[in-house]
């Protein structure tokens, strides 16, 4: 069984929400950058091609935001193992509902497949 001192145990939690919120945070914004792209091209009345490589970049990037996002959640994921083999597993930190487990991110992932 891990030792694991409750207050650094508070202290990843507060992190991890942190973190997890400031992810959520990057991909609104880029959301809405795309949205003001999309919408600054009408109203300037762009062509639709001098924008499509702005656009791809910026999808790219808020793939990236996600896929990054879902790593995150497995190693999350691996905290909360960690958690379950110590000393605090009885002890909750504040993560609504808990985290995912690897098989539902991977059962999730297979139905999304095209």
């Amino acid at each position: 069984m891990h030792k694991i001192d409750q207050g650094v145990g508070s202290v990843v939690a507060a992190d991890t929400r942190t973190t997890m919120a400031s992810v959520d945070a990057t991909y609104l914004a880029q959301v809405r950058m795309a949205a003001s792209i999309v919408e600054a091209a009408a109203a300037s009345n762009l062509p639709a091609g001098a924008t499509q490589e702005l656009l791809e970049a910026m999808t790219d990037s808020m793939t990236q935001v996600v896929a990054g996002r879902t790593k995150l959640i497995r190693a999350l994921s691996q905290l909360q193992h960690i958690q379950s083999m110590s000393d605090l597993r009885e002890v909750g930190f504040g993560c609504p509902g808990g985290l995912p487990s690897q098989a539902s991110l991977a059962t999730q992932k297979e139905q999304n497949a095209p």
